[in-house]
């Protein structure tokens, strides 16, 4: 199995309520974040799970390696988590070396990458896991190793789809907008012959649920809309 992999975050909305585990004899549902912080208050019920996966760099292959029961987390607390983590996971002795996390663009999520990077959003860092010599560092470059920082490409790609549907943006006077996608919508609906096929309201009026699908998202930018789309702007 590959060792060099990502460490994937990604949280997860909850009910809240507490579930009684008969193999842990113990009550779960509160929040709990394995003892790396404590909760400033004990009975607060969770309503989100931060979970984190290994995926392979070049291989395909997932594995849990950590959950947290979470409510209204800051950009500190998910930093220490996370970099915890990052410890633990390559201390196991299991041979694994994360070289990339990866996450959606959530403010909290940049507010972490920004605090983990000293203030600034960047998509490299030095790597927490490795002491650092801060002479060797300033006379030698590149010394310390790093860590790269992505944002997961599919939230990005819903996010940048909703967007274009709901805002209206220009560049330099010019519109950058996703109407034209609509009226192509429009203008096929009940005809027998249609530019785009299996072009549906949910790519162009989402409802909330709908919003969260990454497939519809990717399909407004597939090849074959293009030139029906640019035909709607003339």
């Amino acid at each position: 199995m590959e060792k060099h992999c990502s460490l994937v975050l990604e949280e997860m909305t909850i009910g809240p309520g507490e579930e009684y585990i008969p193999q842990l004899d113990k009550f779960v549902g509160k929040v709990d974040m394995g003892g790396i912080i404590d909760p400033n208050d004990s009975t607060k019920l969770a309503t989100k799970m931060l979970g984190y996966i290994l995926v392979g760099l070049s291989t395909y292959y997932k594995i849990p390696v950590a959950f947290f029961l979470v409510n209204q987390l800051t950009a500190k607390e998910q930093e220490a988590l996370t970099v915890q983590v990052i410890k633990d996971v390559e201390g196991c002795g299991c041979g694994f070396k994360i070289e990339q996390l990866v996450c959606d663009n959530l403010a909290v999520n940049t507010n972490m990458i920004k605090r983990m990077n000293g203030g600034t959003l960047h998509h490299v860092i030095r790597h927490p896991v490795q002491k650092y010599n801060e002479e060797e560092i300033s006379s030698i470059p590149l010394v310390y190793r790093l860590l790269f920082l992505s944002f997961d490409y599919c939230h990005v790609t819903k996010k940048v789809r909703n967007q274009l549907l709901e805002r209206k943006l220009e560049i330099k006077g010019n519109p950058v907008t996703g109407q034209f996608t609509v009226r192509l919508f429009e203008e096929q609906t009940g005809e027998l012959l249609t530019p785009v096929r299996d072009w549906t309201p949910k790519h162009v009026m989402p409802n909330s649920i709908e919003k969260q699908k990454v497939k519809a998202a990717m399909d407004m930018f597939r090849p074959s809309l293009h030139q029906p789309s640019k035909c709607m702007q003339i």
